[in-house]
């Protein structure tokens, strides 16, 4: 697996003035180390200081390992995104980036970051609005499930006001880029649209229906002004209900909702690489931190061709629609007729829905015996269904990769699927489903076309014939996952992966694919 330990800062006593012998003996350590068997691999663990006793030089190794001196620290760390933590806490523990970005804008809010020993820390004294955003803006992928945890906590229109329009403003574009909503920054609005929304007093919110009045905001946030309350309402849209958030129709909503806030069309997508972020995203000034690198890999180059055909999935007509040809720029005339039925739209009208009760992130896995389900998602980028960090604009399948994920599974493996622990995990991370929404579905025959095309690239890249072989070898591999609001981790063994698997490149980490929402990672031990 891929969990890091980092020490930023060491003192040593009893060693003498030797420096290079301090750190070989730091490095000795570290190596025997293994934090990932302590902790879930998205989680991040902030200590206060550590002690150990080094063996006498030619001694050997310590009667104890760093692990065991992590380990106490783990069981008594607090948990800032759960509850107060005590001044004498000597550990914190955030489950992800999202619980860590989360707890840091609250604290900036309510003024209490120099009195919390672990910012200090994290961002190296630097305890003002400008560290803030900075940690912010250079975690993208986690954005919009910080501004959810926030909105679940009732907290998001006190941060947001003490952050200000320019946080504000920045988090929005990146918002977009990272989760490419494309449909965001489409030409403005035509003249007779944008004229038939009255302005309204500058710095209050605007009276136009929003898109996202339905998706469960709280009255405070809808209240906020419109360059604020916007990344809120965009980040909770994306998470809640991510095919409105990337449809035209939200857009030209959206664009209605500012204009009647007498401002400018949303601000444009900026372009964002999410793979600048750093592998270790905040610098300790401490003792150490427990992170992960999240360096994404290459895509898979899974090879194309017809393979001997499997009668498990249907034989389909040479002629079918292409689920991924692009959308074509609608006229004046037709984003009117849009605009018009947006009062009809069914979510427009519903009351706002029940929220259920955010799952923490487990601290200990979830065993499947199909967890190599998850390697289709290097398949399905591969056939340009989605895009991922390297092209982050590929595909336009109207359904989630999760929800495709699902009823792939069900072609490949039958109602057998519905049985295994993964299935719950997969039909959970739809979030249109979720939320009471049908999302766009292509029809049964669609899906078993995309079946019918993935099964014979999976022949051909395995080397195998027909679903069972794709089953047996691919599939059926059994591993532990961790799931948390931004990442899913699957782990597998080692020894018995397949060498067919490696080499067809289908186990390379998938990274963060914008259409998920989530940053998927693969570790082997």
């Amino acid at each position: 697996m891929t969990a890091a330990l980092r020490i930023l800062r060491a003192r040593t006593s009893g060693l003498g003035p030797d420096r290079l012998r301090s750190q070989l003996a730091l490095q000795r350590l570290m190596a025997d180390a293994e934090p990932d068997r302590l902790l879930p691999p998205s989680a991040i663990l902030v200590a206060r200081r550590a002690r150990m006793i080094l063996p006498p030089r030619g001694a050997g190794r310590p009667a104890a390992s760093l692990d065991d001196t992590l380990r106490p620290l783990i069981a008594g760390a607090a948990r800032p995104a759960r509850g107060f933590v005590p001044a004498g806490a000597e550990a914190v523990l955030f489950d992800d980036e999202v619980e860590l970005l989360a707890c840091l804008a609250s604290a900036f809010a309510a003024g209490v970051l120099a009195s919390q020993w672990w910012w200090t820390g994290l961002l190296r004294g630097r305890l003002d609005l400008s560290a803030v955003s900075t940690a912010w803006l250079e975690r993208p992928q986690a954005i919009a499930a910080a501004f959810e945890l926030l909105e679940r906590r009732g907290e998001t229109a006190r941060v947001l006001r003490a952050l200000g329009e320019t946080f504000a403003r920045e988090v929005a574009q990146s918002l977009a880029a990272t989760h490419e909503a494309r449909t965001l920054a489409s030409p403005p609005l035509a003249p007779a649209l944008a004229a038939s929304s009255a302005p309204a007093v500058a710095g209050q919110a605007p009276s136009a229906s929003a898109p996202w009045a339905a998706l469960g905001l709280t009255a405070e946030t809808l209240s906020l002004p419109a360059v604020l309350q916007w990344p809120a309402a965009l980040a909770v849209s994306l998470r809640r209900a991510p095919s409105l958030a990337r449809s035209p129709a939200f857009a030209i909503q959206a664009k209605l909702w500012w204009a009647a806030a007498g401002e400018a069309d949303p601000p444009p997508a900026a372009p964002v690489d999410p793979r600048s972020s750093p592998s270790i995203r905040f610098d300790l000034a401490e003792d150490y931190v427990v992170a992960n690198d999240l360096a994404p890999k290459a895509r898979p180059d899974l090879a194309s061709g017809p393979s001997t055909a499997d009668r498990a999935i249907h034989t389909l007509p040479a002629s079918e629609p292409d689920l991924n040809a692009p959308a074509a720029t609608p006229s004046d005339a037709a984003l009117a007729a849009m605009v018009a039925v947006i009062a009809t739209n069914p979510l427009a009208a519903a009351a706002p829905p029940a929220l259920a009760t955010p799952r923490a992130a487990p601290d200990a896995p979830l065993a499947t015996p199909r967890a190599g389900l998850l390697f289709l998602l290097n398949a399905a980028l591969a056939m340009d269904l989605w895009g991922d960090f390297s092209a982050p604009q590929a595909g336009t399948l109207p359904i989630d990769p999760w929800t495709w994920l699902s009823e792939m599974g069900l072609r490949f493996c039958g109602d057998d699927l519905k049985a295994d622990p993964i299935w719950p995990v997969l039909r959970d991370l739809g979030a249109d489903v979720a939320f009471g929404m049908a999302p766009p579905h292509p029809p049964a025959r669609l899906l078993n076309a995309q079946a019918r095309l993935l099964r014979a690239r999976l022949c051909a890249a395995l080397g195998v014939r027909g679903v069972r072989g794709v089953r047996r070898l691919l599939l059926q591999r059994p591993g532990d996952l961790w799931v948390s609001a931004a990442r899913i981790d699957a782990a597998f063994d080692l020894a018995s992966h397949p060498v067919a698997v490696r080499a067809s490149g289908l186990d390379r980490d998938p990274g963060w694919i914008p259409a998920a929402g989530r940053d998927v990672r693969f570790h082997f031990r």
